[in-house]
């Protein structure tokens, strides 16, 4: 939510602070509802860096998601975040429910994750995926 005195103020100052804005819309006097086309490359290095850390600690997949929701500020990020955590509790593999946000994550990222499960190299993957994210 962002307050502002017009809606076109409001759409100004999301993009100033480099959001892609897809839907504005008002809600109880001056305050807008926005939804994001999904995270920088930046935050994803940075939370796959951080899942990456986690895994291999040997911190269960889904203790390690819920750490992440709690420290990521990236509103798209952190609605995944819960809706991976929701989806793995539910009983579907990592890469299911990552694939379930492709707004996000790619299907590249998605097929790494897929291939990681199988082998047995989550955390190396999760790594080399933050290291291409951040020279991407």
């Amino acid at each position: 939510l962002i307050e502002a005195p017009t809606k076109d103020l409001a759409l100004t100052e999301l993009q100033k602070a480099g959001l892609i804005v897809i839907n504005l819309t008002e809600k109880q006097g001056f305050k807008f509802d926005f939804f994001l086309s999904g995270a920088s490359l930046k935050e994803l290095a940075v939370f796959t860096r951080q899942l990456a850390a986690l895994v291999n600690a040997r911190v269960p997949i889904l203790d390690a998601l819920r750490a992440l929701y709690k420290q990521t500020t990236n509103y798209a990020l952190r609605e995944a975040t819960y809706g991976i955590i929701k989806d793995v509790e539910g009983g579907l593999l990592l890469s299911q429910a990552f694939a379930r946000h492709s707004r996000i994550f790619s299907p590249f990222y998605i097929q790494l994750l897929e291939i990681a499960e199988i082998v047995g190299t989550l955390d190396k993957t999760l790594r080399y995926l933050s290291d291409y994210l951040e020279i991407a």
